[in-house]
């Protein structure tokens, strides 16, 4: 177990092995997921409105799952070795971040302020995790600049469609960001998730024929020099 937490902690501060990171044994897998319990927990623990899965933190297991073979079907075509295991680990690696969510600005902070600080918490976790997956992909996979950009920016889309798609747009960025009460920054908050699920949606045919190109392009034999 001390071994996990180092592996966890030197993952979290960029600086993690290829070895270990591509070897994940259950001990990790298994910690990471109960880092994403807690992470749910706490984003939700004190939201009386929410459902029993995000309560329990179960929501948030259920969405490392998905995000985890939605990642290996997207990284699989310049990964050939890419194996789930591996995938879900990562994921779940970057789930303590989240637990910044639970802390309960609202106590010590005016409404505004506590706003303010809850979306500046959601910008921050969202960017740091970004960053975690595009060092991930050019450190383990070892992904050219072009291919792991794809990658990040395709699953940001397809997240972004799935919102849209299941009416989640004008709420998420509110919710998310601890934003329960109607004021001018909720506002601004679900009309930009809107604005952002909409691009996601229209960016789906482009990351789809980029895909094809970079995959043609990449499987293409060279031709001998000479």
């Amino acid at each position: 177990m001390k071994d996990t937490f180092r592996i966890w902690f030197r993952f979290l501060t960029f600086r993690g092995s290829r070895e270990d990171l591509l070897n994940p044994t259950q001990t990790t897998i298994a910690l990471g997921l109960v880092g994403v319990v807690l992470a749910g927990i706490g984003r939700w623990w004190d939201d009386p409105n929410v459902s029993m899965l995000q309560q329990t933190g179960l929501g948030s297991v259920a969405y490392v799952l998905f995000l985890a073979l939605l990642l290996l079907s997207l990284t699989t075509p310049f990964w050939p070795q890419a194996r789930y295991r591996v995938v879900l680990a990562m994921v779940c690696l970057t789930s303590l971040p989240a637990l910044l969510y639970a802390v309960p600005v609202e106590r010590f902070l005016a409404e505004d302020h506590a706003t303010i600080a809850n979306a500046t918490a959601l910008g921050v976790v969202a960017a740091y995790r970004v960053a975690l997956l595009v060092w991930f992909l050019a450190r383990v996979p070892m992904l050219r600049w072009y291919q792991n950009a794809l990658v990040v920016l395709s699953t940001i889309s397809f997240i972004g469609s799935g919102v849209f798609i299941l009416g989640y747009a004008p709420h998420i960025l509110a919710t998310m960001g601890g934003m329960r009460h109607t004021n001018p920054l909720r506002e601004q908050a679900s009309k930009l998730g809107e604005d952002l699920a909409c691009i996601s949606v229209l960016a789906i045919p482009v990351v789809v024929v980029v895909y094809g190109i970079v995959i043609a392009a990449s499987r293409k034999p060279k031709l001998p020099e000479g």
